[in-house]
């Protein structure tokens, strides 16, 4: 695991993975609960501000070119989001803070 975020003893989130899947996991205060991804990423940074509003960062691709991955948790599913990607190049988003749900900041 690379990150956790937690909103409460109960609803708790960690991310992390390794070079052929992302796992993301949330504890419900019993159990843990994964997503393994089916592609080619990994997660490194996750914030969390409600339990229908998570965020997490890292990478999707295969070497040598890596592509930044932002995903929303809304609830029900995690949603991939779009991020600029620069042409032939790799870039990965390595950590996301949220101030409100309007305002968050990734870096890579």
């Amino acid at each position: 695991m690379n990150d956790v975020a937690a909103l409460s003893p109960t609803d708790v989130w960690a991310v992390g993975g390794s070079l052929l899947a992302a796992l993301s996991s949330h504890w419900d205060g019993t159990q843990w609960f994964d997503t393994l991804w089916n592609q080619e990423s990994g997660l490194s940074g996750i914030t969390a501000l409600a339990q229908d509003d998570v965020w997490a960062v890292g990478y999707s691709g295969a070497y040598p070119i890596y592509q930044s991955l932002l995903v929303h948790w809304d609830g029900t599913q995690w949603r991939e989001i779009s991020t600029p990607h620069p042409a032939n190049k790799s870039s990965a988003l390595y950590d996301i803070a949220a101030v409100t749900p309007d305002d968050l900041w990734a870096v890579g």
